[in-house]
């Protein structure tokens, strides 16, 4: 179960043809206490994807992937995930990967980040009114897309 302070999972998304790292996923401050004013929220997602990959749904597999291991193996109650106002391509990963949009969060409002967000969350509820049961999808979990398993424990996403 998540514990406070219990710090960052980050894993590579690979190409599943040759292993090649194409992203990067994490989720950042299990289980950690909300600090006032921050920008930096506990059991976040984040994510980034390679240019040429971009729009094949890689990103969205592997935010689905992460947030079923953090509800059902981390034991985390509700996942954040933030987007940079105006970055409509991690917007639609969020909203397609089952999170909830909560608010905007003016850059005013925080000490430690210049840029205006999108706040989106995610609860078990959330993941499987969406997804179906989130143990099932811990099954996909350091697996790639034949059920094999891949290399150094990436995410493998066709």
């Amino acid at each position: 179960r998540a514990r406070r302070g219990q710090s960052d999972l980050v894993l590579a998304i690979a190409d599943p043809l040759d292993d090649r790292l194409v992203g990067c996923i994490g989720i950042h401050r299990i289980g950690a206490r909300a600090v006032p004013r921050s920008a930096m929220l506990p059991d976040e997602i984040g994510y980034w994807i390679a240019r040429e990959v971009r729009g094949q749904g890689r990103v969205t597999r592997a935010v689905r992937m992460l947030s079923a291991y953090a509800i059902a193996e981390l034991g985390v109650q509700c996942i954040n995930l933030q987007t940079k106002v105006g970055n409509a391509a991690s917007q639609h990963v969020a909203t397609n990967a089952g999170y909830r949009y909560v608010c905007r969060v003016p850059a005013t409002e925080v000490d430690d980040d210049l840029n205006d967000h999108d706040r989106f969350v995610m609860t078990r509820d959330d993941y499987e009114r969406a997804n179906g049961p989130a143990d099932a999808g811990v099954a996909w979990w350091g697996s790639d897309v034949t059920g094999t398993p891949s290399a150094s424990g990436s995410v493998s996403a066709p």
